[in-house]
């Protein structure tokens, strides 16, 4: 069963453009390509925090870690619906506002 689990989130993990998932403490960390993140990302859930340069994944407080795995590699991968089309979770915006966007807001209203 094991190998099994290994082999889901080998092929999860290369449908969603990691290069690497590494142990680090009571973690992991899922790391891409080059270091980069890509944009936007599908919301993983409060389980993943993101990075400057990978995505960390807390193994504190799951119940289930190997399928909070999965299910974060099923988002970053996103979906394939019956008709065969890329099917993305939501994106989360993680950008920051700046100053030039509080001011746009503040005079929109």
């Amino acid at each position: 069963m094991h190998l099994l689990y290994q082999l889901k989130v080998k092929l999860l993990a290369e449908k969603a453009g990691l290069s690497s998932i590494n142990p680090e403490g009571n973690q992991f960390v899922l790391r891409f390509p080059d270091g980069t993140l890509p944009w936007p990302l599908p919301d993983l859930g409060p389980a993943v925090r993101v990075g400057k340069a990978a995505l960390w994944m807390s193994l504190e407080n799951l119940d289930d870690w190997q399928r909070e795995l999965l299910e974060v590699l099923e988002r970053l991968g996103g979906r394939t619906t019956d008709n065969g089309r890329r099917e993305l979770t939501p994106a989360v915006n993680l950008r920051r506002q700046t100053t030039k966007d509080k001011r746009r807001t503040t005079n929109d209203g």
